[in-house]
């Protein structure tokens, strides 16, 4: 992409930050690189813009000091579940989420918005029906054991644990209807 690219708004992933910790690094470089609409609540708010990250969203209230240019968000159902409603309601495509753990929960929106889901140095997608995908020999993948139909390329190595077998495709197949979250190593 040419650095004279015009990006349109919400074209690129909004990033969702549910937990500041252990926020560092390489990958939220290449997180923050395109300048996404950064969202979070207000527990993460002091912390982030700490680090000099400008946050557009926040859920919860917000002391007057810090409302300057930040979007206030009051919180219904819950934070995350209100910022997807958000974004979702706002047209995004994608968002990238930042996490202590994975929200199961989150997978009922996944009909309707990409997540990519950062959560201790693994990187998970949500995906329905099948996955398929390169990996090289000896890569872990994690997925819950319970929503697999069939899988090749893969072995068994404990609960929620398997192992590339070769250089190749690896292909899972579930045996729900429901999306169903994969992790790989960072």
């Amino acid at each position: 992409m040419s650095s004279h690219h015009i990006v349109r708004e919400n074209q690129e992933p909004a990033l969702l930050i549910t937990s500041a910790r252990n926020l560092a690094g390489e990958l939220l470089g290449q997180l923050l690189e395109w300048s996404p609409t950064i969202i979070t609540d207000t527990q993460n708010l002091d912390y982030l813009l700490a680090l000099g990250i400008k946050v557009d969203v926040v859920f919860g209230d917000v002391p007057a000091v810090r409302q300057d240019s930040i979007q206030q968000i009051s919180i219904e159902q819950g934070f995350p579940e209100d910022a997807m409603h958000y974004l979702v309601s706002k047209g995004f495509k994608a968002v990238n989420m930042w996490s202590d753990n994975i929200h199961e929960d989150l997978s009922s929106f996944a009909g309707q918005i990409n997540i990519v889901l950062f959560c201790a140095d693994r990187r998970y997608v949500c995906v329905k029906g099948q996955f398929e995908k390169w990996l090289p020999k000896n890569e872990t993948v994690y997925f819950d054991e319970a929503y697999i139909k069939s899988f090749q390329g893969v072995e068994y190595v404990n609960k929620g644990t398997f192992r590339t077998v070769a250089d190749g495709f690896m292909t899972l197949e579930f045996s729900t209807d429901s999306y169903v979250w994969i992790g790989e190593d960072l």
